[in-house]
């Protein structure tokens, strides 16, 4: 490996478990809280490294987002496209973001980018990619169940407190009130389960070849030994997307690339300790 700290060769993962020739680790490796920084200002230098092409990109999210915005207001007509396009991102948002840390990958390994390296996530392992799709709506399904259990029991238990009561409103709304807060808490936090699990899970199976679902147990483990890291950059990237709504999205055209390289920057320390 050359000093260049985005120099490291594409890899793949060793069946036979450990680090493979090319340097990945399956044992992913800890990192402290403030490489969250250094993941961000590697993705700042991948991302000024083809900086017109991750400009145009965002460009053209921005421009697909108000169309859709434009068409769903349409009547009947917009409700069931965006419905369908809902449905697309679902399933196929994995594959699109594995195009980016592809492209991002490339620049590591030196090599040029164009617009249509952007989309090789459609090209390589998209049954797998799709299948993190699978997973993650799955998940995504179990917390709102979960959610709707416990705000289930929330109503029985106030409705039951107030018989005792005889109806007496404060109690309802202060018992009521208490299970709405809990399931706010438990909703937060299984969401942030959810995206340790999907963090590095497009990564592993477009760069490494992993399975789906290996893909995210590894992309979990990864995230549990640098839940430190996780959180800083979880905060520093909703504060960025936050900024960069004010002026018209236009930030967005600069903070979405930049923190889809620092995610893949993320990926390379934890996995191959670059």
């Amino acid at each position: 490996m050359t000093d260049n700290p985005y120099s490291a060769p594409l890899s793949r993962v060793d069946p036979s478990g450990g680090a493979s020739v090319e340097g990945f680790n399956t044992e992913p490796l800890a990192r402290g809280p403030g490489a969250a920084v250094s993941w961000i200002s590697k993705g700042w230098t991948l991302f000024s490294a083809a900086s017109g092409a991750w400009a145009t990109l965002g460009g053209v999210m921005i421009g697909a987002l108000l169309v859709l915005i434009v068409v769903s207001l349409i009547p009947i007509l917009g409700s069931l496209i965006q419905m369908a396009v809902n449905f697309a991102i679902t399933f196929l948002m994995p594959a699109f973001l594995a195009g980016l840390y592809m492209s991002a990958d490339r620049l590591n390994r030196g090599e040029p980018i164009v617009f249509d390296n952007f989309f090789d996530g459609f090209r390589k392992n998209l049954g797998q990619l799709v299948m993190v799709g699978v997973l993650n709506f799955a998940a995504s399904l179990v917390m709102i169940v979960v959610l709707l259990i416990i705000f289930g029991i929330g109503i029985g238990v106030t409705v039951g407190f107030s018989a005792i009561m005889n109806n007496q409103e404060p109690e309802i709304s202060a018992g009521l009130i208490i299970f709405i807060i809990f399931a706010v808490f438990i909703a937060m936090a299984l969401s942030f389960v959810i995206y340790m699990a999907f963090w590095f899970a497009p990564m592993l199976v477009a760069i490494n070849g992993m399975t789906a679902v290996d893909a995210v147990k590894l992309s979990f483990k990864a995230a549990m030994k640098n839940v430190g890291g996780f959180i800083l950059f979880a905060i520093m990237a909703s504060f960025a997307v936050f900024i960069a709504y004010i002026p018209c999205l236009l930030g967005l055209i600069v903070v979405g690339p930049v923190f889809a390289c620092a995610n893949y920057s993320a990926y390379r320390e934890i996995f191959y300790g670059d």
